[in-house]
């Protein structure tokens, strides 16, 4: 089985970083804001909790293909 990865795992990657400054910069030429670390934490959080209530109540999921 492989090791978990957490959420400061993801913060520390460097192909992370990136591909998030770079939707950033598309982002705010459309005139959004505010699509960071912060953004991509507080969706993550989101999706943790809609996760967690999807176990809790045996829903299957699909992450893949």
């Amino acid at each position: 089985m492989t090791e978990p990865i957490s959420i400061k795992d993801v913060q520390k990657s460097e192909e992370v970083k990136i591909l998030l400054q770079a939707s950033s910069l598309q982002m705010t030429s459309l005139g959004y804001t505010d699509h960071s670390f912060r953004h991509c934490r507080l969706v993550s959080n989101k999706v943790g909790e809609i996760l967690q209530q999807v176990v809790a109540m045996n829903i299957p999921i699909e992450l893949e293909e």
